[in-house]
């Protein structure tokens, strides 16, 4: 209804908007939620002393289940009375009152916001509560007033007080904002916050500027919680908005990593400080151990550098000269530590010596570095790297690897040679050589190797790479290890039905490497050994590896040299036909054909019985057994063990066959004697070898030489004592020559595989 004498206006309006998701056209933002509105005008009842028609209004508006791109709100309510909204002077008289609740954007949340609005719009009054999380919970309760005069805006904050990362925080007196036509200026600003100090004034004229900000002993664990220690900065710039002059510096003290096995790690102090006279910057930064005078790093450099405000920015143009300079000495250990995971190890000294000139667009490094005194250790897989000595030579147009070399702590040699062009036309094309001699590279209780020569080529761009060349094994033992014991199958779990459902993470983009090509040949003729589970056996063969790395393709395959198989309480003797191929299939898992035998005499004939391993890590079945001649599959196991057939045996033999098949399946288990006295005795092989006649003989292998293999035989009932010798003259030809007691003999032999 509208009074045509008056011209004030009583209505109403009420509605719900169940959706408001045809109001994201007006925002550019996807939204839903529910709206409820109930407005009211109505003219005031009684009229003031001028006899002015007021006209005043009255607002309820609620959102509830709020959800957008930006985050999510469980409600939101505003309610308040708009008095004298057609009053010229000073505007219509307001009392908002607003509540919101659990709102959420990313990581940061609100839970609670009450705040209250009062005045005209020249003149309004805040006063505010919240609570929440941004990083840390926080609370915070504030008064604050804006004015308007004539074309003047102000906004004191009047007080401010709560607490955040649990610890309170206060202003000590009220800061005023001024913005206006001809100047903008900040009253000093004094904010206490736990142990810390912030403060600022500033001004900004139309033509120059002044402005004071500092920080005092910030913690730094509240935005990077896992180093202690505090941060101070500060800053007085002033002079002409289009190149301010000052000076900036950034004091870290007690700087110290709070994560566990970094204990060795010092507290670190660092400074830097930059003097800016308009139109160029001089910076100096300096990182030392905490209540040291020797630095650990220093660096300085000077450029053309325009800090403004019109514009507002940092100019740096890309043809200025720059000048800069970094050198140091850093400790290895705790860097190692900083870096690595808890099972790897390094020491040793960083020495570092560069220098910067040229441009922005074309700059010209120069310098060096040098590793003294090094050492490398992975505790798990065994590898260790001493004695490492490093220099390499920077130029602009080129970085060399001048040399780098370590030993395995014995007669072991690692030596890498190499460069790369600085050239980002060409993609930085790179080479180096890797060359190990006798190195030791695996000392681990699942593997140990010794390769008797490395010669790689290592080479490439920024785009592709290679790696190529010859691996040479010398020796390498692996270990089997029995984990008998059922599998726990992982269940997967799949979480419904949480407080706030939350919409699916996007996968993050995958980024490529570039393709790394090999052409790798390995080449390993014996002493490939292989124990564990029962089995003791040497292997040899040969690999070419080509394909890349994210999908290598492998031919080759992996021969016994000599073997034994105990099992099921029986020894087996490894089929020199058994076979390990790499067939260059994808994944390049092998296929594995093992065979070993057992001959028996009993007095109903010869029987020979045969077990075999067969198939395609890790799906490989059980051992399977076979005889000759042929037996039934529940015969086989009773003749082998006893001699005799199934139906013949005792109780006890039924007690040691159940305990035969169920270590026949993978559940056997016990201590290897023989295998800790060869460890101790250093040998390649050691065994009690049982005759047909029943006596028993202890033999002893190793290689003497990389071609020469050293058998001793000893008769534990009579004493005799048998050497052997086997020579390998060539990939297809052996000489074997044995001597004891009752005479020797010599034999060359001519192999060949198909």
């Amino acid at each position: 209804v509208v009074n045509l004498d008056s011209h004030l206006v009583t209505a109403r309006l009420q509605g719900r908007i169940q959706d408001i998701a045809p109001l994201s056209a007006l925002t550019g933002q996807t939204m839903h939620g529910t709206l409820d509105l109930d407005l009211e005008l109505q003219p005031e009842s009684e009229a003031d002393e001028q006899d002015r028609n007021i006209q005043n209004g009255r607002l309820d508006v609620t959102l509830d289940q709020f959800q957008a791109d930006f985050g999510t709100l469980v409600s939101l309510s505003l309610a308040g009375r708009i008095q004298d909204a057609l009053s010229v002077q000073g505007g219509p008289n307001l009392h908002l009152d607003v509540v919101a609740r659990d709102f959420q954007s990313g990581e940061t949340q609100v839970s609670t916001l009450d705040a209250a609005i009062t005045g005209s719009l020249t003149d309004l009054v805040l006063n505010a509560a919240a609570r929440g999380n941004a990083l840390h919970p926080f609370s915070l309760q504030l008064e604050a007033a804006y004015a308007d005069r004539d074309g003047s805006h102000s906004l004191v904050l009047r007080d401010l007080t709560g607490d955040w990362a649990e610890q309170p925080l206060l202003l000590t007196a009220p800061v005023r904002i001024t913005l206006g036509e001809q100047e903008q200026t900040l009253s000093p600003l004094y904010l206490e916050f736990g142990q810390a100090i912030v403060h600022a004034d500033a001004r900004i004229g139309t033509e120059d500027a002044d402005l004071r900000m500092g920080i005092e002993s910030l913690p730094l664990s509240v935005f990077i919680p896992d180093i202690l220690g505090t941060v101070s900065a500060g800053a007085v710039l002033h002079g002409p908005k289009s190149a301010l002059r000052g000076d900036l510096t950034v004091l870290g003290e007690n700087l110290q990593p709070m994560r566990s096995g970094l204990e060795n790690v010092p507290a670190l102090d660092i400074q830097a400080d930059a003097a800016l006279d308009g139109t160029t910057a001089e910076l100096r930064a300096v990182l030392r151990e905490t209540d040291a005078t020797t630095p650990l790093l220093q660096a300085e450099g000077r450029a053309l550098i325009t800090l403004g405000l019109a514009p507002t920015g940092v100019v740096l143009p890309h043809d200025a000269p720059l000048n800069a300079s970094l050198s140091g000495d850093l400790d290895l250990g705790w860097l190692g530590e900083i870096v690595l995971t808890d099972s790897q190890l390094l020491t040793g000294s960083l020495e570092l010596d560069f220098q910067l000139a040229g441009t922005l667009a074309a700059p010209q490094p120069t310098g060096s570095l040098q590793i003294r005194q090094g050492s490398y250790q992975h505790l798990l897989q065994g590898v260790l790297l001493q004695d490492i000595e490093a220099q390499a030579q920077v130029t602009a147009e080129r970085f060399d690897l001048v040399s780098l070399t370590a030993t395995d702590g014995g007669q072991g040699r690692l030596q890498i040679l190499g460069g790369a062009d600085l050239d980002p036309d060409q993609r930085f094309p790179f080479h180096f050589s890797v060359l190990l001699d006798a190195m030791r590279v695996l000392d681990s209780p699942l593997v140990q190797a010794r390769l008797a020569s490395v010669d790689l080529d290592v080479s490439g761009t920024a785009s592709a790479q290679e790696v190529s060349g010859l691996v040479v094994l010398d020796r390498m033992e692996v270990f089997i290890k029995d984990v008998g014991g059922p599998q726990v199958a992982e269940l997967p779990v799949v979480e419904i039905n949480t407080p706030r459902a939350a919409s699916p993470e996007q996968p993050a983009p995958h980024l490529s490497s570039p393709p790394l090509a090999l052409d790798i040949e390995a080449r390993f003729p014996a002493r490939v050994f292989v124990r564990g589970r029962g089995l003791d056996s040497e292997w040899g063969g040969n690999l070419r590896i080509t394909g890349t790395a994210v999908e290598p393709v492998i031919h080759g395959e992996i021969r016994p040299q000599r073997g034994r198989l105990d099992l099921l309480g029986k020894r087996f003797t490894v089929d020199p036909e058994s076979m390990i191929q790499f067939t260059g299939g994808q994944p390049p898992l092998p296929f594995i054909n093992l065979a070993a035998s057992l001959l028996r005499r009993d007095p109903d004939g010869e029987k020979t019985f045969t077990v075999h391993i067969s198939g395609v890590p890790p799906d490989i079945p059980p051992p399977a057994l076979s005889s000759e001649p042929p037996l039934p599959q529940d015969e086989i196991l009773a003749q082998m063990l006893f001699g005799r057939s199934l139906s013949r045996i005792t109780p006890t033999q039924a007690a040691q066959l159940a305990l035969a098949a169920r270590e026949l399946a993978g559940h056997g288990s016990g201590l290897n004697l023989m295998a800790t006295a060869r460890d101790l005795l250093q040998l390649d092989d050691l065994d009690l070898v049982s005759g047909q006649g029943g006596d028993m003989n202890l033999r002893a292998g190793k290689y003497i030489h990389d071609r020469v293999y050293l058998r001793l035989d000893s008769d534990l009932q009579s004493g005799e004592e048998t050497a052997s010798v086997d020579v390998e003259l060539s990939r297809r030809l052996n000489l074997e020559s044995t001597l004891g007691p009752r005479g020797g003999g010599l034999g060359l032999f001519w192999k060949r595989d198909y």
